[in-house]
C-alpha cells in the first residue's frame, strides 16, 4: 500500500495517493510496525503539501519525524525535516523552513554518510536552492554526488550533477555550470540514459559558449530537470 502511494504520487495523482497513505498508515498502526507507520506518515505529507494542504503536510511530516526519532533512525528523520522544510519553503514560512533545514542538516552531519543517504543530501540541497541558500545547497549536491558515485548509482548521478549545475548557473558562474552539465552527461552515459545525456551535453556547450539572453545558459522556456 505504501509502494502504491509512492507511484500514485509519482504519477500526480494525488487523491488516490492520499488514500492509499492513509490506508497503509492505519494498517502499520494496527499491527504495530512503527517505522512503516512513519514511512506512510511521510508520504502523506508529500502528497498533500502536493495538492497545497499545508497545515495538514506539516502535521503528518511532523508525526513521521516523531516516529523515526522514537525509532533511533536519524537518516529517516533528516528526511522527515527535509520534506518538512520544503513544504515551508512553498507556504513562504521562511523562518519555520530554516529551523527543519538546520534540524536536517545537524542529523545528517552525524550520521556515516553510506551509499543510500545520498537521496536525502540531494533533496536537502534542493530545498536550500528554493531558499536561496545557493553556496550550502552546492555543498549538499556534492555530498549526494560522492555517496552516488560510491554505490555506482551514475543515473541519479547525473541527475545530481544536473542540479549542481543549476545551482553553478544561479551564482553566474557559467564555467562552472558548464563543466558540471558535461560531467552529468558523462554519468548519464554510464547509465546508458542517452535522452538525458544529450540534453546535459548540449546545456553544457551553451554554458560554455555564453550563449543565451543575458548571459544564461539554460533553455529559454525550460529551466533543466530537477527532482
Amino acid at each position: 500500500m505504501h509502494d502504491l502511494g509512492n507511484t500514485l504520487v509519482t504519477a500526480r495523482r494525488h487523491g488516490e495517493a492520499i488514500d492509499a497513505f492513509t490506508r497503509a498508515r492505519k494498517l502499520f498502526q494496527g499491527i504495530g510496525a512503527r517505522a512503516g507507520e512513519a514511512m506512510a506518515w511521510n508520504g502523506l505529507g508529500l502528497a498533500l503539501g502536493d495538492v497545497g494542504e499545508t497545515e495538514q503536510a506539516i502535521d503528518a511530516h511532523t508525526r513521521a519525524r516523531d516516529l523515526f526519532h522514537e525509532l533511533g533512525d536519524p537518516v529517516s528523520e533528516a528526511s522527515a525535516w527535509i520534506d518538512r522544510g520544503a513544504v515551508l519553503v512553498r507556504a513562504e514560512r521562511r523562518s519555520e523552513a530554516a529551523d527543519a533545514i538546520r534540524n536536517a542538516q545537524e542529523l545528517l552531519r552525524g550520521t556515516a554518510n553510506h551509499a543510500g543517504d545520498a537521496t536525502k543530501w540531494h533533496s536537502l540541497a534542493v530545498v536550500l536552492r528554493d531558499m536561496g541558500r545557493t553556496e550550502e545547497a552546492i555543498e549538499a549536491f556534492g555530498t549526494a554526488l560522492e555517496l552516488h558515485r560510491r554505490g555506482d548509482d551514475w543515473y541519479e548521478a547525473g541527475r545530481t550533477l544536473n542540479d549542481l549545475a543549476r545551482a553553478h548557473h544561479d551564482t553566474g558562474n557559467l564555467a562552472a555550470a558548464g563543466q558540471t552539465y558535461a560531467q552529468a552527461a558523462d554519468a548519464y552515459g554510464r547509465a546508458r540514459a542517452l535522452t538525458e545525456a544529450a540534453e546535459a551535453r548540449a546545456l553544457g556547450e551553451r554554458c560554455l559558449s555564453h550563449r543565451g539572453p543575458a548571459g544564461r545558459c539554460e533553455p529559454d522556456s525550460q529551466a533543466p530537470p530537477t527532482e
